[in-house]
């Protein structure tokens, strides 16, 4: 035991006399050092600053995305071009808990482009034949009055969203409970405006730039066939959303014999979504690699004019017994120190700068452990990398011309 500490604690003595040198060697081309330590920390920073920024991303839009209700089918109502059938109809819809095996609320819409006018000012827009349930199942919020009644039948009722009811306001006239619009047409009585939302992308509708009226009156009123353009569903707790999809897609297509009939869960779209920041990630990744590639070649330059410089001293050392191995071992070393140091402080940057980014964009910061050891990984692979040519053509050097040396 007493000679194998022995050893270790020659090549530990061997590695220490090799840092020295090497810290002693950097130091004598400080300006040279400092601007190749900024290239490998401006390359490392921005490799865990970009994959964390784009964990960042991926996680806000997952969570903006759950916040709109992941329970939730989206049937679009439609015919193939390739087959006969028939768009959905009510009697589907009511049918559908019982040949599914499943409760659950259904609201179904159609649409219509309609232009909406009021005290002179016009926005062409869509109007949204609507259930009650709608509101529920779209969670929908009101700033002020109510949302479609089962009771107001084919009356020309309407809600608008907070966007349109912007849109057509003055100051001298803002749009208010108890106005009347002009929707082609027809004059539809206000009784009720939605707070302003971010659009679902599940949702094939913008409500807060759309009006909303009872199922019967988008009918009578509108040159609309007041066909179903699509259904929400709630899916029930505990259940399977995508098990439910396949269920409800089979029923639709069954009975209205449509293949056209598309049916989408929101953890489908979160899954794709998931995917594409993926790639995002991976290529913001990219673009902070060629950063750090870049600080590698500074890296190289460092080592090649560091070796031009200390030709005797490197012919000195290989004339007094130093092995072409001790001088490509010392030559990686200071390549190795430069990519390990810029390599930590590129990392806290790194994690500084897309922390800075989460607040400023009012996001809840989640740190990627996969950016630290990448990030350090990186560097280290990066400095190795652009120090084997300096270091392999330091190590062949011939003694007698490196003491010729000027």
């Amino acid at each position: 035991m007493s000679g194998l500490n022995a050893i270790m604690l020659h090549h530990l003595s061997g590695l220490g006399i090799i840092l020295d040198e090497a810290i002693d060697n950097l130091r004598g081309v400080r300006q040279r050092t400092f601007l190749s330590l900024v290239g490998i920390m401006v390359g490392a920073a921005s490799v865990v600053a970009l994959i964390n920024i784009g964990e960042n991303t991926a996680s806000e839009s997952t969570r903006q995305f759950q916040s709109m209700g992941t329970d939730i089918l989206v049937v679009q109502n439609g015919v193939s071009m390739s087959a006969t059938g028939r768009p959905i109809s009510m009697s589907d819809i009511n049918g559908m808990p019982s040949a599914i095996g499943q409760s659950s609320l259904a609201a179904p819409f159609s649409t219509a482009s309609v232009k909406v006018q009021f005290h002179g000012k016009s926005v062409d827009t869509n109007a949204v034949g609507a259930t009650p349930e709608l509101a529920e199942l779209a969670r929908l919020k009101l700033g002020s009055g109510r949302f479609i009644s089962e009771f107001d039948g084919d009356a020309t009722f309407a809600v608008i969203g907070r966007g349109l009811a912007d849109s057509l306001s003055a100051n001298s006239a803002p749009v208010r409970i108890g106005e009347k619009v002009r929707v082609d047409d027809y004059l539809f009585t206000i009784v009720g405006i939605l707070e302003s939302a971010v659009r679902n992308p599940l949702i094939p509708i913008d409500f807060d730039i759309s009006i909303m009226m009872p199922m019967k009156s988008i009918r009578r009123a509108l040159a609309s066939s007041g066909e179903i353009s699509g259904v929400l569903i709630k899916v029930p707790e505990n259940a399977d959303p995508v098990g439910i999809a396949a269920q409800v897609s089979d029923y639709l297509r069954t009975k209205a014999g449509n293949n056209g009939i598309q049916v989408q869960s929101a953890e489908q779209l979160i899954e794709g979504l998931h995917k594409q920041n993926q790639l995002f990630t991976l290529l913001l990744a990219g673009i902070g690699a060629i950063s750090l590639i870049v600080g590698g070649i500074g890296i190289m330059n460092v080592m090649l004019a560091g070796i031009a410089e200390r030709r005797r001293e490197i012919g000195v050392r290989m004339a007094i017994g130093a092995r072409r191995h001790d001088v490509l071992t010392m030559i990686m070393f200071e390549a190795s120190l430069l990519s390990v140091i810029g390599g930590s402080v590129g990392t806290l940057l790194g994690l500084v700068a897309a922390y800075l980014f989460a607040v400023i964009s009012g996001w809840q910061f989640s740190l990627s452990i996969l950016s630290l050891p990448t990030g350090l990984t990186m560097s280290l692979l990066v400095g190795l990398f652009f120090g084997i040519y300096p270091a392999i053509k330091a190590s062949q050097m011939s003694p007698i011309e490196a003491l010729r040396a000027e």
